[in-house]
């Protein structure tokens, strides 16, 4: 949701709003300590969809929609894995 709200518009509201729902159903909200940004960004090179020096993500600029984005920089990346750092 960093990312959506960060490059995309999505409001602090509606990330909120996603954030709840996540939490209800248990899901986590922050990364745990022994997960390392620089071994994620490395492990994100070697995914499926990471293709031409790029890859891909879905982004929601607001709710109800979803677009794949291929904008996304490793500095927007670390920036948003920083942020959800536990």
């Amino acid at each position: 949701m960093v990312i959506s709200q960060k490059k995309y518009g999505l409001s602090a509201q509606d990330a909120d709003r996603i954030r709840a729902k996540l939490a209800a159903f248990g899901l986590p909200l922050t990364l745990p300590p022994q997960l390392g940004t620089d071994a994620l960004l490395t492990a994100a090179a070697k995914d499926k969809k990471f293709s031409a020096g790029k890859i891909r993500f879905i982004i929601v600029p607001r709710l109800g929609e979803a677009i794949v984005a291929e904008d996304v920089s490793e500095q927007d990346l670390r920036a948003a894995l920083e942020a959800i750092r536990a």
